[in-house]
C-alpha cells in the first residue's frame, strides 16, 4: 500500500470512528464501507473494517447481518500474526454484545470468554508494538464489562461490580474516558438496585459530565435515562421524565433503536407510577413496536409485563393474563430466568385478583365456586413455579411478594371453603379454621421478615415491613370483623396489632430517610386502613392518616390514589 493510499486509509478509519461516537451512524457506515473497498490488498484490513461495520449494525438493530459480517471475518482471519489474533479477540468480544442484546446470555458469556482468552494467551508484556498493547487493553475492559452486565442481568451484584471496577481500572490506566463514563454508569446502575440513590446519582452524573465532554451521543442518553431510573424510583417524577425524554431525544436523532425502545418504555414506567396508565400503555406499545422491528427479546418481555401491570390495574384482568402469558413464552424463548420466575408471579397475582371477585359479597353459585377452585390451583401452581426459581437465582427481594401472594391466597381458599360448606361446591367438608389459616399466615409473615433480616438494600428492608404489615393485617382479618372488635378478642388480636404498626413504623422510619415519599404515603394509607378496621379498640382515629396519605398524593400528583382513597373513605360513613 503507497503512502498516499494508507493516509486515505487511516482517514477513512479515524472519520468513521468519530461518527461512530457521536452517533452520526448513516456516515460512519458509508466510511467504514469505503475502507472497506480500499482494504483489498489486506485481510487484516478488511477483516477490521467488517467489523466496524458490524458494530454499526449493532446500533442500529441490524443484529442478524451484523452476525453475518463476524462469521464472515471468522473465516478470513489467520491465528499467525499478533495483530490477527487481536482483531479475532475483538470480534467474539462484538459477538457477545448482540447476542446479549438478543438474550442469548449463554451465548454472550461464551463468546466474551473467547475474546478474553485469546488476549491472556497474548501476554501482553511481549508485545512490541504500543497500540497493540493499549488495543489489547481496551478489548480486555470491554470484555470485562459485557461480562459484568450479564452478571448484572442475572442480579450478582458483587461478581457485577467486581468486572466494572476491572474496566474502571483498566479505562483509568489507558485514559480511554469513553470506558470511564460507562464504568461509572454501569456502577451507578448497581448502586440504584440497591437502593443508594445518593451514590447512584453522584456516579451518574460524574459519568455523563465525561460522555458529553467527548460526544459520546449513544451513552450521553444512556446516562440521562439512569438519572430518569433514579429520580422516578425517588418520587419525583417531572425530573424523571425531562430526563427520559432527553434520552429519547437524542436515540431518535442518532438513529438508536434500542436506546428509543428503552427511553419509551421508562416513559410508561413513570406514566404508570402517576396512576396515567392510558399514556402508559401508549408508551409501552411504542417501545414493544421499535424492539420487535430489530428482534430485542428481552426488551419485548419486559414490555409485556408491564403492559400486563397496567391493564391489571384498570381492571382488565382477562387481557393482563394474556400479555403475562407472553412475557412468560418470551422469557422461556431467551432463558431469562428472572423473567420465567416474573411471568410466574404475574400471573399468580392477577389471577389473585380475579380469585378476590369470586369470592366476593356477590350472589354465589356452584359454577363460582369450580372456577374459584379451577383460580387457586393456578395461583398455586404459578406461585410455587415463581418461589422455586426467585429461591434458586437469589432473588429474595421478589420472594416477598412471592409470600405476600402465598398469604393472601390462604384467605381466597378460607373464603372458598366457606362456598363449599354452604352447598355450593362439589364436596361437603368443614370450612378452614381461622386458627390453621393464620398458622400459614404466621409462617408468610416470618419468612418475609427473615428476609428483611438478610438484605442489604434499605428500602428492599422497608418494602418488606410493609408486605409484613399487610400480612399480619390478614391474620387480624381472621380474628374479627370491621368495625365490631369484641373486646374479649383483643388479648388475642392485640399482638397482631403491635406487629402491624411496629412494620408500619419500622418502614415509615426507612422510606422517610430515603426520601420516598409516595411509600410513606401508601404506609400511612394501610394505617388508616387497620385503624378503621379495629374501631374503638384502641384511642387513636384513623383521619390523621388519611389525611397525611392525601397530602402526600397531591404533592406528588398521584390523582389516582386519592380518588381510591376519598371512595374508600365514603363507603365507610
Amino acid at each position: 500500500m503507497d503512502d498516499r493510499k494508507g493516509l486515505f486509509v487511516r482517514a477513512l478509519r479515524e472519520l468513521g470512528k468519530v461518527c461512530f461516537l457521536i452517533g452520526k451512524y448513516d456516515d460512519a457506515l458509508n466510511n467504514f464501507q469505503k475502507l472497506c473497498r480500499n482494504s483489498a490488498d489486506s485481510k487484516l484490513n478488511i477483516a477490521q473494517a467488517k467489523r466496524y461495520i458490524a458494530g454499526v449494525f449493532e446500533k442500529t438493530g441490524r443484529y442478524d447481518e451484523a452476525l453475518n459480517l463476524l462469521d464472515e471475518i471468522e473465516g478470513t482471519l489467520g491465528d499467525i500474526s499478533e495483530e490477527e489474533k487481536i482483531e479475532r479477540a475483538d470480534s467474539y468480544i462484538l459477538r457477545g454484545l448482540i447476542y446479549r442484546t438478543k438474550g442469548k446470555l449463554k451465548d454472550a458469556v461464551c463468546e466474551s470468554e473467547k475474546g478474553i482468552k485469546i488476549i491472556e494467551e497474548l501476554e501482553v508484556s511481549k508485545i512490541k508494538k504500543k497500540e497493540n498493547k493499549i488495543r489489547i487493553k481496551q478489548i480486555t475492559a470491554n470484555a470485562y464489562n459485557n461480562l459484568a452486565v450479564l452478571y448484572y442481568l442475572r442480579d450478582d451484584y458483587d461478581k457485577a461490580i467486581e468486572l466494572y471496577q476491572k474496566h474502571l481500572k483498566i479505562s483509568k490506566a489507558i485514559r480511554d474516558k469513553q470506558g470511564i463514563g460507562q464504568a461509572y454508569n454501569n456502577l451507578a446502575n448497581i448502586y440504584c438496585d440497591r437502593g443508594d440513590c445518593g451514590k447512584a446519582i453522584a456516579l451518574y452524573k460524574k459519568a455523563l459530565k465525561i460522555l458529553e465532554v467527548i460526544g459520546y451521543k449513544q451513552a450521553v442518553g444512556q446516562a440521562s435515562g439512569n438519572l430518569g431510573l433514579v429520580h422516578c424510583e425517588k418520587g419525583d417524577y417531572d425530573e424523571a421524565i425531562r430526563f427520559y425524554k432527553r434520552h429519547l431525544q437524542i436515540s431518535e436523532e442518532i438513529g438508536y433503536k434500542q436506546g428509543a425502545g428503552v427511553a419509551n418504555c421508562n416513559l410508561g414506567v413513570v406514566n404508570y407510577e402517576k396512576g396515567d396508565y392510558d399514556t402508559a400503555i401508549r408508551y409501552y406499545q411504542k417501545s414493544l413496536e421499535i424492539l420487535r422491528t430489530i428482534g430485542h427479546k428481552y426488551g419485548i418481555g419486559l414490555n409485556n409485563h408491564h403492559l400486563g401491570n397496567a391493564y391489571k390495574d384498570k381492571g382488565y384482568y382477562h387481557k393482563a393474563v394474556q400479555l403475562f402469558e407472553k412475557y412468560l413464552e418470551v422469557s422461556e424463548e431467551i432463558q431469562n430466568h428472572y423473567g420465567i420466575a416474573s411471568a410466574n408471579l404475574d400471573l399468580g397475582l392477577v389471577l389473585l385478583e380475579m380469585a378476590k371477585i369470586e369470592t366476593g359479597p356477590s350472589v354465589k353459585s356452584k359454577k363460582k365456586q369450580e372456577r374459584t377452585n379451577m383460580l387457586i390451583k393456578r395461583i398455586e401452581n404459578y406461585l410455587k413455579n415463581s418461589e422455586k426459581i426467585f429461591n434458586r437465582i437469589k432473588e429474595k427481594q421478589n420472594l416477598v411478594r412471592v409470600y405476600s401472594g402465598f398469604a393472601q391466597l390462604q384467605d381466597i381458599k378460607q373464603k372458598a371453603s366457606k362456598m363449599t360448606v354452604l352447598g355450593y361446591g362439589t364436596a361437603s367438608r368443614r370450612p378452614m379454621n381461622s386458627k390453621s389459616v393464620n398458622n400459614a399466615l404466621r409462617k408468610y409473615a416470618g419468612k418475609i421478615l427473615k428476609i428483611a433480616n438478610e438484605l442489604e438494600s434499605q428500602e428492599a428492608i422497608a418494602d418488606c415491613y410493609f408486605a409484613y404489615s399487610k400480612v399480619y393485617s390478614l391474620m387480624l382479618s381472621q380474628s374479627t370483623q370491621p368495625r365490631s372488635f369484641n373486646v374479649s378478642k383483643v388479648s388475642t388480636a392485640k399482638p397482631n396489632i403491635k406487629f402491624i404498626f411496629t412494620a408500619l413504623e419500622k418502614a415509615i422510619a426507612i422510606y422517610k430517610n430515603l426520601k420516598r415519599n409516595k411509600n410513606i404515603a401508601d404506609c400511612y394509607w394501610e394505617y388508616a386502613k387497620i385503624l378503621r378496621f379495629i374501631g374503638n379498640a384502641i384511642p387513636e382515629r384513623p383521619d390523621k392518616y388519611i389525611n397525611e396519605s392525601i397530602a402526600i398524593y397531591k404533592r406528588l400528583r398521584l390523582n389516582h390514589r386519592i380518588r381510591e382513597i376519598e371512595k374508600t373513605v365514603l363507603k365507610w360513613r
